[in-house]
């Protein structure tokens, strides 16, 4: 795909000076996405073989998957993730104006969660998919603490033992 560029131009202004910006092409591409984030169907991951296989990509799980991607070797190694749900969406409820007032009957919904405190808390809800508890939740952030707790050893001598 060729670039072209619009000219560049000089302003009397000596602090400032245009750049070339390129112009994309309007090429469509051959196939579209059919998601935001690739991936491999579980029929297609049931014939590899892994090191490791991270089971959910909740906040925990995504924890240890970014300090596994951070470990020595890691590169040499075949690591999987999977999830009970499907995709959810790839952005905090709050960012979808079409939600607004409505974000309930969304987050509710049977196709993407389960109610795991009726009959005492009926609006207690367990979302099932990639990329919707954390951000539903507001963009809560889970990772391994910088303190060095005897938990945390334990957590990565046993990653270390799994990974060698």
């Amino acid at each position: 795909m060729e670039q072209r560029f619009f000219p560049q131009e000089e302003y009397t202004n000596g602090d400032f000076q245009a750049v070339q910006i390129p112009i994309c092409h309007p090429d469509r591409p051959e196939k579209p996405l059919d998601t935001w984030v690739p991936l491999t169907p579980i029929e297609e991951m049931a014939k590899q073989e892994y090191d490791v296989l991270i089971v959910g990509t909740g906040a925990g799980a995504s924890a240890v998957a970014w300090k596994l991607a951070q470990e020595e070797g890691i590169e040499d190694k075949k690591i999987g993730m999977i999830d009970a749900g499907g995709l959810y969406i790839p952005t905090h409820v709050n960012n979808i104006p079409t939600l607004e007032g409505r974000r309930d009957a969304y987050r509710f919904n049977e196709k993407i969660s389960r109610p795991i405190g009726e009959p005492d808390l009926p609006a207690s809800k367990q979302v099932i998919g990639f990329g919707g508890k954390a951000i539903m939740w507001g963009e809560l952030r889970f990772g391994f603490s910088r303190m060095n707790l005897p938990f945390g050893q334990f957590r990565m001598m046993i990653l270390n033992r799994i990974m060698n």
